[in-house]
């Protein structure tokens, strides 16, 4: 028989699943009241004990494994988790000892096992008189911050060169893009070149005091990006579109270039008119650089020039770090994702790229002047079937590791949260081996400053509840390897040759890209084979298409080689743990250990697997991720995230919402939503919200009946204020 307290507390969460779902606060922006964001050590939000720290040592470098993947000198292939952390002075310097030894913890404790230092020389030189002088100070807490985040096992990725002016000094803080243009110039100039080089040994060869080892010698410098979004073509089309911002040297340095490319190749300037034609010029000196040549020869020329002098400009800053010593990895090319940048791809260790899904831009005021105000299309990531995630995936060359070391859907894009789902199942599916999401993920506290960590800004990821919630499930996603990889492979055979009869600009049409969708999407390249895609099948056997019927009929011919039925209209089937919607908005992951969904439609049911959404009163993103390794319908201990929106206090927009015209302030507030959840589960489960470090701040009701718990979740917690992580955890965890 029932005592009077047990049917209390029944009724009372009766109450709470029927009626508190309907419950819509008069305020829907809820300041947040957490200002410690440091997590709590055990806190289910503290993911430590999952990912132990590893040991970092010259002999346990990280390098590329036999299957061309990351891994350890045993060959065990590793998943990097990354961070990318900038301290430049509008984000307030590198942190002191104290902060700095926090923030190698707190890393860890979030999962992360990759930080990619960003920007180090422009943050070096804040202040410089002279080239290469390097703030000391500054210098020594970098030092220090590398010692840290060694001893946590965190590998960690350098700019050899981040800032557009490496190393100058007579620039304006903090960027004035066009005052040298180092990531054109080192194509056109040996002198540039040189510079380059002095950066290199100012920055990386100097004796790091904590280590005892100058930056090129130490284990935990995993990679190096010679310079960041350098890329011949990339830069050529930047002068293209914006030459009034660079010296008036660049455009005399790359006509210079090209007339000696044209000399070397033809001898004589009757060779080049017999090739060119009709308006062909009198001499080697009359030809000037043109984005947009005239006739077919004429591009596969510039073709040509472009990519021969990206290939051997490329090798020359290899060998250079080579020569001095690094054993590490290198890369480049991290913003170049025209086909034949794959090609030049071939001379790096590791293949990285950059994504990003509704990218703010300036918005012009009218006058020829940009203001401070940022437009974006407040766009959905889902809507347009993952392109921005797509669009690099046939990038991956096949034996090489592919790292996304920029990514994001910015910030106050209102379908952000899609990121913390979409692009790590995505990387998870492609069997992607680092993604990176763009800046800052970890902040120690909330407080007000007088720099960019004072609020949310597009790309400040942790001060942003939305986007630090979408790294936690990012973390079990992809580096615990919540998704499965894809069962099919797709090989695209690249010949070079044909290619470079061709516009260097050529994307990879759609029709490609969107094979990373059903299969695990790369490519190579030789001069032998046509081009044509090799498909492989869960039983190895591989299937040769030619590249044209696909491009012709990409769903038959998938249709064909993989024996399935036509798709459900409307619906894309990526396999055994994901499926989406691009019309509704919505995409969902149901695996072993996360069971998750990021959806638009709001007062309708939603089934995920054996978990059931209902009562819906906000767009969001509900996850139920295990925490002890077992599956969600038997785990002990599972950690929920529901995310609907977060903006700064006293934003402003324009009458289409698209432009942001004031920024804001703290605190930062959450748009108030509330669900119904019911989900299969072995036995009772204590349900509690949790703050932004993992604290339990509360108990909530449920009930458990059939072998089934229901409860309503509610962002708002009346004696605290807005939360995004809950916790279900049996009577014997604490």
């Amino acid at each position: 028989m029932l005592d009077m307290t047990t049917i209390k507390k029944q009724i009372l969460v009766l109450l709470a699943l029927t009626f508190s779902s309907g419950q819509i606060f008069a305020e829907d922006w809820l300041p947040v009241k957490d200002v410690d964001l440091r997590i709590q050590e055990n806190s289910a939000l503290d993911f430590s004990k999952m990912f132990p720290v590893y040991t970092i040592s010259e002999s346990n470098r990280l390098q590329t494994t036999a299957d061309g993947h990351l891994g350890n000198n045993q060959g065990t292939s590793q998943r990097m988790f990354c961070a990318v952390e900038s301290f430049i002075k509008p984000r307030g310097g590198f942190p002191n000892k104290a902060d700095a030894d926090d923030l190698a913890t707190e890393l860890h404790r979030r999962g992360y096992n990759f930080v990619r230092l960003h920007m180090l020389d422009m943050a070096l030189m804040a202040g410089a008189t002279k080239d290469f002088g390097f703030n000391e100070k500054e210098m020594d807490k970098m030092f220090y911050l590398i010692s840290a985040l060694q001893k946590k096992g965190l590998y960690i990725e350098l700019d050899a060169e981040s800032s557009w002016n490496g190393g100058y000094s007579d620039v304006h803080f903090p960027f004035q893009k066009g005052k040298h243009a180092m990531q054109l110039e080192v194509y056109l100039s040996a002198s540039e070149r040189e510079h380059w080089k002095q950066l290199v040994k100012a920055l990386l060869m100097r004796k790091n005091p904590y280590t005892g080892l100058p930056l090129l010698h130490d284990p935990s410098i995993a990679l190096i990006t010679l310079i960041n979004e350098m890329g011949f073509y990339k830069q050529l089309r930047k002068f293209d579109l914006k030459s009034k911002l660079y010296p008036q040297k660049t455009s005399q340095r790359l006509d210079t270039a090209y007339q000696t490319w044209l000399q070397k190749k033809y001898s004589t300037v009757n060779a080049l008119q017999k090739s060119w034609g009709l308006l062909s010029p009198d001499s080697f000196a009359d030809v000037t650089y043109t984005f947009e040549p005239n006739t077919a020869t004429q591009q596969a020329d510039l073709t040509a020039f472009i990519y021969e002098t990206e290939v051997v400009v490329q090798q020359e800053m290899i060998d250079f770090l080579r020569n001095l010593g690094f054993k590490g990895l290198i890369t480049n090319l991290n913003s170049s994702k025209e086909i034949l940048s794959g090609s030049a791809r071939n001379q790096l260790d590791v293949v990285t790229l950059h994504a990003y899904h509704d990218h703010p831009r300036k918005e012009n005021t009218g006058n020829g002047k940009s203001s401070p105000a940022r437009r974006q299309n407040n766009s959905s990531s889902i809507s347009d079937q993952l392109q921005y995630a797509r669009q690099i995936s046939p990038n991956r060359l096949k034996d090489k590791p592919f790292i996304v070391d920029e990514y994001n859907h910015p910030f106050p894009n209102p379908w952000r949260r899609e990121a913390g789902i979409v692009f790590p199942a995505f990387a998870a599916f492609n069997d992607w081996d680092g993604i990176c999401r763009f800046v800052n993920p970890v902040h120690l506290a909330y407080k007000q400053t007088n720099d960019m960590n004072a609020m949310i800004s597009a790309f400040n990821v942790g001060m942003d509840p939305i986007a630090r919630a979408g790294e936690v499930l990012s973390a079990l996603l992809f580096r615990r390897g919540d998704v499965d990889v894809a069962r099919w492979q797709a090989e695209l055979i690249m010949n070079q040759k044909a290619l470079m009869q061709k516009d260097i600009n050529e994307a990879w049409p759609d029709a490609i890209s969107s094979l990373s969708l059903s299969m695990a999407l790369s490519s190579s390249w030789q001069d032998k084979l046509a081009t044509q895609v090799n498909f492989t099948s869960p039983d190895a056997k591989v299937i040769a298409v030619p590249i044209n019927k696909v491009l012709s009929d990409q769903e038959g011919t998938l249709n064909k080689i993989m024996g399935r039925k036509h798709q459900i209209s409307g619906e894309t089937d990526m396999g055994d743990h994901i499926k989406f919607w691009p019309d509704k908005k919505t995409f969902i992951v149901s695996s072993k250990r996360t069971i998750a969904a990021v959806f638009s439609d709001v007062d309708t049911t939603l089934t995920v697997s054996s978990v059931q959404l209902s009562n819906i009163h906000a767009a969001g993103l509900v996850s139920i991720s295990s925490l002890d390794e077992q599956a969600v319908s038997k785990s002990s201990r599972l950690l929920l995230t529901f995310l609907t929106d977060a903006q700064n206090t006293g934003m402003e927009f324009s009458a289409d919402k698209k432009v942001l015209e004031q920024h804001g302030r703290l605190p930062v507030k959450i748009l108030h939503g509330n669900l119904s959840v019911s989900m299969n589960h072995d036995k009772a489960l204590k349900l509690y919200a949790l703050n932004l470090r993992g604290d339990r701040i509360k108990e909530l009701p449920t009930q458990y009946k059939d072998h089934k718990i229901s409860f309503h979740l509610d962002n708002q917690i009346k004696e605290w204020g807005p939360v995004v992580f809950f916790e279900l955890a049996s009577e014997k965890v604490h």
